[in-house]
């Protein structure tokens, strides 16, 4: 799959055009799995679009769209992602900034 096709791939199995839906499950999926829009694969995994896995950097993720709320839902996750940055002022615990 070509890496700028992640978008229409997603948005035409979801309704044939680039949906509100579609663009939350790439956005949601490109900060989960900390990895750029253009290197997501996808695959539908249900006949009704409610399910899809996504794969890219080394870790995959499988989404649940809720009707109800109207979200996407991360329901398993393979792979290790990256720790997550700290915030704020070096102190116990929070070594950014810190001089070793």
């Amino acid at each position: 799959m070509k890496p700028t096709a992640s978008v229409f791939v997603v948005a035409g199995a979801l309704g044939g055009c680039v949906s509100h839906t579609a663009n939350d499950l790439i956005a949601r999926a490109t900060f989960d799995l900390n990895c750029p829009r253009q290197q997501l694969a996808w695959q539908n995994l249900d006949e009704n679009n409610t399910v899809w896995g996504a794969t890219g950097c080394g870790r995959r993720a499988t989404y649940v769209y809720n009707a109800i709320t109207g979200q996407w839902i991360m329901n398993a996750s393979m792979g290790v992602a990256p720790p997550a940055p700290q915030s704020g002022p070096p102190e116990a615990g929070n070594q950014q900034g810190a001089n070793p």
